[in-house]
């Protein structure tokens, strides 16, 4: 079996490089990994968070390092849409996964893998 990959340019997603992964020449995925100094968000690891004081449980949303790529299938739907983090900022995600990448300032040790 032959895995080759190529690049996609421009990328499907602002701020992150995308690679097709390919099967015997069949695509398969897509390889989509954050621009250095950047995390992706992907909502398969956003996380519940209880605020001790308050005991209120909220959604916390979680992201890669440039150093992790994340995947998904060839036939993903990356049609635009706006998500609202758990503190009110608005961002263009793709998919139903709610892909986008930010600085990682923004986050800073927030960032989990």
């Amino acid at each position: 079996m032959a895995i080759t990959y190529e690049e996609v340019t421009p990328s499907l997603i602002p701020n992150t490089t995308m690679k097709k992964m390919l099967s015997n020449g069949l695509h398969r995925t897509y390889q989509i990994t954050p621009i250095a100094n950047y995390v992706l968000h992907d909502n398969v690891m956003d996380y519940p968070y209880q605020d001790p004081e308050t005991m209120e449980e909220t959604l916390k949303f979680g992201y890669s390092p440039s150093s992790v790529y994340k995947s998904c299938s060839a036939t993903y739907d990356f049609t635009p849409h706006t998500v609202t983090d758990e503190n009110g900022n608005t961002y263009t995600a793709y998919g139903n996964r709610d892909f986008f990448s930010i600085p990682e300032h923004i986050k800073g040790e927030e960032c989990n893998v």
